[in-house]
């Protein structure tokens, strides 16, 4: 594997997120997870990572809850024939959520305080998950090489030892 080339993919989806933070000042975070709910990668402003570290523990937890939001809502819309969910969001007493398709079974969420804008963080979520989806392309690319090299090898191995 590349490890360079790993390192700079995820260089550029960590600028990326850090990017929408200081889009505007009521987003709070932004966490890219894949269907499954595994951690992908995110950029949360200070004092909210403190704030939700106490309520909910690991960024890693958050990112599966996020997910089975995503889960839920897709299942929803295919249940009543609405097709694929492209976006949710979601108003709460303290603040929003936006959950946004990048594709490849990727899902791009912005998490905002109160006063923050959901059509412009719409818009935002939007813009940036087309902006970063042909890097967790790449990415996904990065890591079926591996395991299929992995793979290749683990053939071989248990060939030689049979011989």
């Amino acid at each position: 594997m590349s490890t360079s080339k790993l390192q700079y993919i995820y260089k550029e989806i960590t600028r990326n997120l850090n990017e929408i933070l200081s889009i505007d000042k009521n987003i709070k975070g932004a966490i890219i997870s894949n269907l499954s709910g595994m951690l992908i990668a995110y950029a949360i402003k200070d004092d909210y990572q403190a704030e939700i570290s106490l309520i909910s523990g690991l960024i890693e937890g958050l990112a599966a809850t996020l997910s089975a939001i995503y889960g839920a809502a897709s299942v929803a819309g295919e249940d009543i024939k609405l097709a694929k969910t492209q976006l949710i969001l979601v108003e709460y007493e303290n603040g929003n959520l936006i959950i946004c398709d990048m594709g490849h079974e990727n899902i791009l969420a912005i998490i905002a305080d109160k006063r923050g804008a959901l059509g412009a963080i719409r818009i935002i979520a939007k813009k940036y998950g087309e902006r970063i989806k042909p890097l967790l392309i790449e990415l996904d690319k990065i890591i079926e090489d591996e395991l299929s090299t992995n793979n290749a090898r683990e053939s071989v191995k248990k060939e030689l030892s049979r011989m």
